[in-house]
């Protein structure tokens, strides 16, 4: 009985810590959207996304959504923010390891993303930030980009969004393909006549 009551006030305790209120403006928002096709460097990511998700579980002013491209399914994971479920964090690891791709559709991509930011609200009415700071990381490959879907996701959602009007150096924009890989692109308007003109990096993943 005594171990029983033990089990049952830690979980107790877990859920209240999880439960406890800390303000946005004291937490980062970082937002991790992962397009997986056959030549996805599916190791590189999921070290990468394990070793923030690690960090999440220990601060709580790490707020993150772990987001796998899956046409109208996509499988999202929400931590230290409303809807926390970070206990399905192994299910988007296993999804990348044991399948050679997910669908990737623009057009679902790019309702379901709004609609989670109306929800994951990273502004207030006057624009100004309700995070401490805002980054979104991308994992493509150069498949993504002959397809346009640098176009038709990622510039579509930074105007749908209006993350041109965020506060300079509030946003940062990370885009990562396989070192092993070439991604071929014009750096002066990677993302065609739809060109986003923000900060956007465009890096190797190691």
């Amino acid at each position: 009985m005594k171990r029983l009551l033990s089990i049952l006030l830690l979980g107790f305790l877990t859920l209240s810590v999880r439960a406890q209120d800390i303000s946005t403006s004291e937490q980062t928002l970082e937002f991790y959207y992962i397009a997986h096709d056959r030549t996805s460097p599916v190791g590189k990511i999921c070290d990468f996304i394990k070793e923030r998700q690690k960090e999440a579980t220990y601060y709580k002013d790490l707020a993150m959504i772990f987001y796998l491209a899956n046409g109208d399914a996509p499988m999202i994971v929400r931590m230290n923010l409303p809807g926390d479920n970070r206990e399905d964090f192994q299910d988007i690891i296993n999804a990348l390891q044991q399948q050679m791709s997910h669908d990737i559709n623009p057009r679902d991509d790019v309702r379901l993303i709004s609609l989670l930011f109306n929800d994951v609200d990273f502004a207030y009415d006057d624009r100004n930030p309700r995070f401490r700071s805002f980054q979104w990381v991308s994992f493509i490959t150069p498949l993504f980009w002959q397809m346009q879907y640098n176009e038709d996701v990622i510039a579509a959602l930074y105007f749908i969004l209006e993350l041109d009007t965020l506060p300079e150096d509030y946003l940062t924009m990370d885009i990562y393909y396989d070192s092993k890989e070439s991604l071929e692109y014009n750096s002066e308007i990677p993302f065609g006549l739809k060109d986003m003109g923000g900060p956007c990096n465009i890096l190797p993943l190691l």
